[in-house]
């Protein structure tokens, strides 16, 4: 006998023997033959979404191609610990971009930012509020021309305030032309003007102010 027709022989013998013992495996084939890979349409991956739902209310609300909805009287937008409420809102269901006009007033947990404009991202949690006030904790109040929530924790201020007093008559201000202050950490300042009440009594280009729950001042 030549040697392929050998080979062949025992591949054939080899193949039926292994086939008599799948038969005889009792439990053990039916584990083998489920851990098999089955046959399936390729599928791509698709992530969770992100945050919760975003509820509107307001008395006019128009959807213009199901992609934004425009949103007049009495405006109220929550998502996940998010109240946004203001005179008119248009709000993007793919981006989850926020514009507000009129009455602004965005709450989240102990922090309270209000404009006239603002425009916001609600998955980012960031955005710009246009003549602002805003109020965090520990015992912070700020007003501006522009104010940006640009991180979880860190804002920049355009030509505004800073007290841990009344914002209506503060016993002491800092009058600044911008500012990045992080809570619970600093505020670097530029151009400062350190008020008490109304009156100017320290001017310095620079100034990093410490915004710590230890460092807040009484009024």
């Amino acid at each position: 006998m030549t040697r392929p027709s050998l080979v062949f022989l025992f591949c054939t013998l080899a193949a039926a023997s292994l086939l008599a013992q799948g038969k005889d495996m009792g439990p053990a084939a039916q584990y083998y033959k489920q851990t098999l890979p089955k046959k399936s349409k390729f599928k791509f991956f698709t992530p969770p979404k992100k945050g919760g739902e975003v509820h509107l209310e307001a008395k006019h609300q128009t959807v213009e191609k199901e992609e934004y909805a425009i949103l007049e009287g009495d405006v109220k937008l929550t998502y996940e610990d998010i109240k946004f409420t203001s005179d008119k809102m248009t709000y993007n269901f793919k981006t989850k971009d926020v514009v507000a006009e009129g009455h602004v007033i965005l709450d989240q947990g102990t922090t309270r930012l209000a404009g006239d404009q603002a425009v916001y991202n609600l998955d980012t949690q960031t955005g710009t509020f246009f003549h602002a006030s805003g109020s965090v904790e520990p015992a912070m109040y700020f007003t501006g021309e522009k104010m940006e929530k640009i991180s979880e924790d860190t804002y920049r201020l355009s030509n505004g305030m800073l007290t841990s007093c009344d914002l209506d008559s503060p016993a002491w201000s800092i009058h600044v032309s911008r500012a990045d202050v992080t809570v619970d950490d600093y505020a670097r300042m530029n151009n400062v003007s350190f008020r008490v009440h109304q009156f100017p009594i320290l001017w310095t280009p620079r100034l990093i102010w410490p915004t710590k729950a230890t460092a807040a001042r009484d009024c």
